[in-house]
């Protein structure tokens, strides 16, 4: 999909993309993404370091703004989920260690330190 957006790019002199979700956060695709909308300043592999230049290419809406003017959408609400009494073995309970195991894995080969 991305190999035809960028052979498309280039014959349109105007390009919209509209995304709830518009990168992996991966620095290297966001500026991928960029290079789609204007090859002229940004590049592929180049982080973008000066927030003007993505001021002429990027709106930027969160629901917090979107409230502001008056649109309904609901608070976000986290609400924890006890799970007292389960097995050892359950897989609820194995998937948790799984995740924690892979975050430590993670933050331990990028240099950062586990959150909890």
């Amino acid at each position: 999909m991305t190999q035809t957006v960028r052979n498309l790019a280039p014959r349109f002199e105007h390009k919209l993309f509209l995304s709830a979700t518009p990168h992996n956060g991966h620095s290297n695709s966001f500026a991928a993404l960029l290079e789609i909308l204007d090859p002229q300043r940004f590049c592929r592999g180049v982080p973008v370091r000066n927030p003007k230049l993505l001021d002429t290419v990027m709106v930027r809406r969160l629901k917090r703004d979107l409230r502001e003017i008056g649109e309904d959408f609901p608070n976000r609400q986290v609400i924890p989920i006890v799970i007292d009494g389960l097995p050892a073995n359950a897989p609820e309970l194995k998937l948790s260690r799984l995740l924690q195991e892979y975050h430590c894995y993670r933050c331990s080969a990028g240099g950062g330190k586990p959150t909890k």
